[in-house]
């Protein structure tokens, strides 16, 4: 129950005695203040109104006065709430928290943000840019190949020529600084950019819930970055690897909220991420090729050679 008068203390430089809180009767803020139908809120109320945007634009007072009740009946499951598992998604793309023990998900690291239960949350799903890498429900837990791996096998002729190109354009400029030592130095750049389609752009997870007010969430972060003067596909298709692996367990996770029968799927027709990252002979072989072509070409040393070859047959 909601009475005018409570909450008067917090009357700061950055809180208006002019104007008070609708629900509350409280001190607003002066400043950036949440505001329903137009009215200012208090701090405290307005740390309550964890709504989609579009709702809280929309909103009237008497709609958030009955939307606080349903809040109210929340606080039991968020007082409840112990985190067990989180997943982060970028510096600052907030983090999406489960309670396995309680069978509980809270979709932002925000004591005050809703607490859903698991019979709440239908379905969720991973994807890169629009294509799914995984998806949950009640039905079952899928898993989809992805293209990136693929993409990233296209680009290798590219960065295996322009590593060549690199390594000439240094010698170049050794020889041009002994020609010209003393004189100025050289302003060639050494370090060729060159156009290539980017492996992807975003990881993309969304959630599926019934509630009155969310029934769609959705949480976004950007790809492995691939070094345009210095790029190494190894280094980004690892990156990739550990990040998708990372969205594979936590998805485990979630269905443990939503079916705690279903277990992780192996096979069946679908080829795991794993499955996808593990080359054939075929591949091997031209991928140790490309870098004798290097050798051969002076571009690598009989010792870089070694190592690579090492690291592509895994001994």
């Amino acid at each position: 129950m909601y009475t005018m008068g409570e909450g008067r203390k917090d009357m700061g430089l950055f809180s208006s005695n002019k104007k008070t809180c609708p629900i509350c009767g409280g001190a607003t803020p002066k400043l950036f203040a949440t505001k329903i139908g137009g009215l200012p809120l208090c701090k405290e109320c307005a740390n309550k109104a964890d709504l989609p945007e579009e709702i809280l634009l929309h909103m009237t007072m008497d709609d958030f006065r009955q939307y606080l009740d349903l809040y109210e009946a929340n606080q039991p499951l968020r007082d409840m709430f112990t985190e067990t598992n989180r997943f982060s998604f970028g510096i600052f793309g907030g983090s999406v928290l489960v309670d396995t023990k309680h069978k509980l998900l809270r979709l932002k690291d925000d004591k005050y943000a809703w607490v859903f239960e698991a019979s709440q949350l239908l379905s969720f799903c991973v994807l890169e840019d629009g294509m799914p890498l995984f998806e949950g429900s009640k039905a079952g837990f899928k898993s989809y190949p992805s293209e990136v791996p693929g993409r990233l096998n296209d680009l290798a002729s590219q960065i295996t020529k322009m590593m060549m190109n690199q390594r000439a354009l240094e010698v170049l400029d050794k020889v041009h600084d002994k020609v010209t030592e003393g004189d100025n130095k050289s302003n060639h750049n050494s370090e060729p950019y060159i156009e290539f389609p980017t492996p992807f752009q975003y990881f993309q997870m969304e959630f599926q819930l019934d509630h009155p007010y969310w029934t769609t969430f959705m949480k976004q972060e950007e790809g492995p970055i691939l070094n345009r003067q210095r790029p190494n596909i190894e280094e980004y298709r690892r990156t990739y690897t550990e990040r998708v692996e990372e969205f594979r367990i936590f998805a485990n996770c979630l269905m443990q909220l939503l079916n705690t029968n279903t277990k992780e799927m192996q096979g069946s027709g679908v080829a795991s991420v794993q499955a996808q990252q593990t080359a054939s002979a075929d591949d091997v072989a031209k991928e140790i090729q490309k870098y004798k072509a290097l050798f051969d070409a002076g571009m690598i040393t009989e010792e870089e050679f070694t190592a690579k070859k090492r690291q592509i047959l895994g001994i």
